[in-house]
């Protein structure tokens, strides 16, 4: 179990790559294991606000090791994700999430492990598409930080922008989210004027 940890204990020093490329100096750009937190963290607190017999559980072991392949891959940033296919990003991700768990047979839930990965990747249940929503509020919270702390660059707001825009087709199927995108908005329109 300690090869896994030391693998996963990696991701304290793996800068998300889409900061980087908004300018945000690297000493100040968020790591993955901190956004990996923050998912965790937002996937508690949005999971036990709903009324919708989300397994609380699941959900966060789902957000747990959602990023834990980036240990070994790094952050791939949205344009490589694009050159290479959403598909690609996964095959490399499971492969490596693969390798990660079965280096260890002191795991013993690694198949538990992987088949919620898997399951996250393709948004096949409701706690799946609760992190999937986690993932992206982690984004855009702290986009508007960010721009809040006096960066504005045209990537850091793209990147805004777009996440925002991810996350309407999720409003439907869970409309607490509204209010929060809606205050969330009003932040960052207070912010930049």
């Amino acid at each position: 179990m300690y090869e896994l940890l030391k693998k996963i204990n990696m991701l304290k020093r793996t800068p998300r790559i889409g900061w980087l490329k908004s300018g945000i100096n690297p000493n100040e750009a968020e790591d993955v294991a901190q956004h990996s937190f923050e998912t965790a963290t937002i996937t508690l607190l949005l999971g036990d606000s709903l009324d919708m017999g989300i397994d609380s559980e699941k959900a966060l072991k789902m957000a747990i090791i959602h990023d834990w392949a980036e240990s070994v891959t790094g952050d791939f940033s949205k344009d490589l994700t694009d050159q290479i296919g959403e598909e690609m990003k996964e095959e490399i991700e499971e492969k490596v999430l693969k390798n990660l768990l079965e280096e260890e047979d002191k795991i013993p839930k690694r198949k538990e492990y992987l088949n919620l990965w898997h399951e996250y990747s393709k948004e096949k249940t409701k706690e799946a598409r609760l992190v999937k929503i986690a993932d992206k509020l982690s984004i855009l919270i702290e986009a508007n930080n960010l721009v809040k702390n006096g960066k504005s660059s045209r990537e850091l707001k793209e990147i805004r922008k777009k996440t925002r825009d991810s996350l309407n087709p999720y409003v439907d199927d869970f409309p607490i989210f509204k209010d929060l995108l809606q205050n969330l908005d009003e932040d960052f329109s207070s912010t930049i004027g």
